[in-house]
């Protein structure tokens, strides 16, 4: 009778399914039973998640409602799971306590524990004498005791941190306390101090680290430098997250030779605009005394897009002195700027037609040439094909006002260029004729007495632009290819008129390559158009895997033959007499899977000279092995030589170099030469900067060294090279 009555207690007591046996002689001495290892399933609650138990023996407490489990215990509740020696196992409060090599994995971490209580309905408990790893940072540490508050909150005493692997504690995080919370994507740290290679260096009463991608205020990692003209570089950057689209970023920068500057960053975002404005001043310049009201700067860059078709963007740039970028821009990218640029523009880009409206002026630095302000322009633009005819509407217009700060002529000018086009083409050819007219119209004022206040232009233009394309099958150093040959003309007429009256406001000479060959206009605005009765042939020829196509060796030679001469110039330039153009040429080769080598030659043949010549020879295996040597020479002379690469000369340790050398002056324009050493979870960069520095007279020598330390999981101590690194290595990409 006792039996029976101990089986109705368990089942109305316990669940509708416990598989633990349980055997009664009272109600208070329970017989001790021993079972095989076997799954055990307890549904203590219809609202808690299935629990799943394996041992290798269980005993059970009826009146309690508990149970010890021995021997390789496991148990499994949804994501989360705990396997130990022994557990106690109270099913009624669904809590565990675990001893023994135990072992808990869950969504965010896994311990490895010698103690360990469980809640299993609320997630939430503490274990002792912990080893910890965390599943999305990929990091791990010990603390003497943790603590699992809810899911996403956990709390840990006495506690180091680090992203090396077991075993390798080259960096580590030591802290009194640190509370990971995860809902709100931060840790923080209390009494925190951070040691490299067993020497501590930095020591923090509190701290804060993001565990996620979303932002907190806080203090971000400093950035330090040296430099012969400013000393001591350090910048301490405050971040603060206003709200979810705006933020700033205060960055108090010090610096041993000239003093204290404030600068701050404020990023914006809204439904259709985004940008940056940056502030910077310096109250007092202890190396340029002569500044005496101080030295500052002003950047607004921003992009709008108010529609899918309507967009506009804004770049406002201002610095207090002709010297301020080069005395205090950042040294790693080192500006030679000689105008700074304020410009406002607004775009509607329809499916056939484009218009858009522009205001642009200039702040002109150390006496540089300075050109016209735009106040305004409004450009539209037109394409439009007839799907009856097949033709092609061409229009570009534009009316724009251009003024100066001086007394040189200003005015507006309207300009218009319509034409029609009819493209035909096929597998094997092209034939494109074109026929327009471009007719221009100024509005003059601070003219010299004489000339017209309204000049006009009227010019009539034709073009043909014809190729063929032949194919056949062959082979490339032994390999299966695809040779093409494709010879293409293009004829170009236009009509000549008196332009010897009408200002250069914006018009420049295009230089010479083989895009210059397929050309309308020689000039690179309109207040010049080039009269032109000539013709322009290339020849094109490559090789291409027959299973890929992708190019294997690629030429091309081109040159054009005038039939009179050129009398448009621009002021000062006399009539052009020659009969042809320079020689252009280019070469493409793929002599190995990871090498690539080109060149680039422009020859003149009545000279019987080279007037610019590129070689270069880039080499890539992977991102850390880079390799790059360039050969530039014009007019002639000796040119300059490039060299810049990536290398890695051990397992751990990787080079970084580039080298701009004069052969012309001898001398090194600029150099870089960097060393990285590192392992999976840090690395320290020096990087040694040369360049020279241009003065009114002269160029002067500069040197800056920096240094960077990065811990992976953590941050980064240090200046950011990737700027500089990309700029000047050819190749170069973040990853490397």
């Amino acid at each position: 009778m006792l039996f029976w009555l101990a089986i109705s207690y368990a089942y109305l007591g316990l669940s509708d399914e416990l598989d633990i046996p349980i055997v009664e002689d009272d109600f208070s001495s329970p017989v001790l039973c021993e079972m095989p290892r076997a799954p055990v399933r307890s549904v203590l609650n219809r609202d808690v998640s299935t629990i799943d138990i394996q041992a290798d023996s269980t005993q059970a407490w009826l009146l309690d409602k508990r149970a010890v489990l021995d021997g390789d215990v496991l148990l499994q509740q949804g994501e989360q799971t705990l396997s130990a020696d022994r557990v106690l196992y109270h099913y009624a409060k669904e809590t565990v306590e675990a001893e023994g090599n135990v072992l808990f994995t869950r969504g965010d971490a896994q311990l490895h524990a010698e103690q360990m209580h469980y809640d299993l309905q609320h997630q939430s408990g503490q274990a002792w004498r912990t080893n910890y790893q965390l599943a999305d940072i990929p990091a791990r540490g010990q603390a003497s005791r943790v603590e699992l508050v809810k899911p996403d909150l956990s709390r840990y005493e006495q506690m180091t941190y680090t992203s090396c692997p077991p075993g390798n504690d080259d960096w580590r995080l030591s802290a009194a306390e640190l509370t990971i919370d995860r809902a709100e994507g931060f840790g923080v740290a209390q009494h925190a101090t951070l040691s490299f290679m067993g020497v501590p260096f930095a020591y923090s009463l509190w701290m804060t680290f993001p565990v996620d991608n979303r932002r907190r205020s806080g203090f971000l990692i400093p950035k330090v430098r040296y430099s012969d003209k400013d000393g001591l570089d350090l910048t301490v950057p405050y971040y603060l997250n206003i709200a979810p689209n705006y933020d700033i970023t205060l960055m108090p920068r010090i610096m041993s030779e000239r003093g204290l500057m404030l600068g701050g960053e404020l990023r914006f975002l809204t439904e259709s605009t985004s940008g940056v404005l940056q502030v910077e001043y310096l109250p007092e310049d202890r190396l340029n005394p002569v500044y005496t009201e101080g030295r500052s700067s002003f950047l607004l860059d921003a992009q709008s897009r108010f529609s899918p078709n309507l967009s506009g963007d804004i770049q406002f740039e201002h610095v207090s002195d002709d010297d301020y970028l080069n005395d205090l821009g950042n040294q790693l990218s080192i500006s030679t700027e000689s105008l700074l640029q304020r410009r406002a523009e607004l775009r509607y880009q329809a499916e056939d037609w484009h218009v858009a409206a522009r205001l642009k002026n200039y702040q002109v630095l150390n006496d540089g040439s300075e050109p016209y302000d735009i106040l305004p322009q409004l450009r539209l633009s037109l394409q439009k094909p007839s799907e009856q005819s097949g033709l092609i509407y061409h229009l570009d217009s534009e009316v724009i006002h251009f003024t100066k700060h001086n007394e040189a002529v200003e005015g507006t000018r309207w300009h218009i260029h319509p034409a029609m086009s009819l493209p035909t083409e096929a597998d094997y050819y092209h034939l494109r004729p074109k026929i327009g007219t471009y007719y221009t119209q100024y509005a003059l004022s601070n003219r010299t007495d004489g000339l017209s206040r309204s000049p006009s232009r009227l010019a009539a233009m034709f073009s043909l632009d014809g190729g063929l394309y032949f194919e056949r099958d062959t082979t490339y150093f032994g390999a299966e290819a695809r040779q093409t040959l494709e010879p293409r003309f293009y004829y170009l007429y236009t009509t000549r008129s008196d332009q010897d009256d009408i200002p250069v406001f914006d018009t420049g000479r295009y230089g010479f390559s083989t895009a210059a060959l397929f050309r309308e206009n020689r000039f690179n605005s309109v207040d010049r158009l080039g009269d032109a009765n000539q013709v322009s042939l290339n020849l094109t020829t490559r090789y291409s895997d027959s299973q890929t196509g992708a190019d294997e060796f690629k030429a091309d030679i081109g040159q054009i033959f005038y039939f009179q001469d050129r009398e448009v110039t621009l002021p000062g330039g006399g009539v052009e007499q020659r009969e042809s153009s320079a020689v252009t040429a280019n070469v493409t080769a793929y002599p190995g899977e990871n090498w690539r080598v080109t060149g680039d030659l422009l020859w003149d043949p009545d000279q019987e000279e080279t007037t610019q010549l590129l070689t270069q020879l880039h080499y890539r295996k992977d991102h850390a092995h880079l390799f790059n040597l360039t050969h530039r020479v014009r007019d002639d002379t000796a040119g300059h030589m490039d060299l810049s690469g990536i290398w890695p000369v051990s397992k751990k340790t990787r080079i970084m170099s580039y080298l701009r050398h004069s052969l012309e002056d001898e001398r090194n324009e600029e150099a870089i030469l960097g060393v990285e050493y590192g392992s999976c979870c840090w690395r320290v960069r020096t990087l040694l900067h040369q360049y020279m520095e241009a003065r009114e007279d002269y160029d002067l020598e500069r040197v800056a060294f920096f240094i960077q330390l990065e811990l992976k999981g953590l941050g980064t101590l240090g200046d950011d090279f990737e700027e500089l690194l990309s700029s000047s290595i050819y190749g170069y990409r973040r990853e490397n």
